[in-house]
């Protein structure tokens, strides 16, 4: 069906009832009694940015301090090498 507002061809609407998703818990038929709000959904997906968040900042603190460590050494090396040359 074309949109004569637009000219553009809107898309229809399937004639058929939607096929399963494959996804456990998603059916073509509602299951009221199982069903989630988008609030619930929304809240949930939240919780599980928070959560991936959480753990990708423990990481980068982790690996801070071990390049600081990896740093710390590198310079100390370095330092006692230019000492030993000084030296000779």
């Amino acid at each position: 069906m074309i949109d004569p507002r637009v000219g553009v061809r809107q898309p229809s609407l399937p004639s058929k009832p939607a096929q399963p998703l494959g996804i456990p818990g998603i059916s073509a038929k509602p299951d009221f009694a199982g069903a989630v709000s988008a609030d619930e959904v929304r809240i949930h997906a939240f919780q599980l940015y928070e959560r991936r968040l959480s753990e990708r900042r423990r990481l980068l603190v982790d690996r801070s301090v071990d390049d600081w460590l990896t740093a710390e050494g590198h310079l100390r090396a370095r330092k006692n090498r230019a000492n030993e040359t000084a030296v000779r």
